[in-house]
């Protein structure tokens, strides 16, 4: 498992249109792809569950 402490990741959506601070992520493995998920905080702090492509991830990737 790979984590991920601090990181910074812009969210473009229609809900989280500020820049989302990513509290703890791990990557899965689903169907030969591989996807960052975990729980992240938006602009109100408010924890909301994700899954986003690695390639979309901004900053640095720590493999621990």
């Amino acid at each position: 498992m790979h984590i991920i402490e601090g990181e910074s990741i812009g969210q473009k959506s229609y809900r989280y249109k500020q820049i989302t601070i990513v509290k703890e992520m791990h990557e899965t493995e689903l169907q030969g792809n591989i996807y960052i998920t975990g729980r992240m905080a938006d602009h109100y702090e408010s924890a909301q569950p994700i899954t986003k492509k690695i390639k979309n991830l901004k900053g640095r990737y720590n493999h621990g």
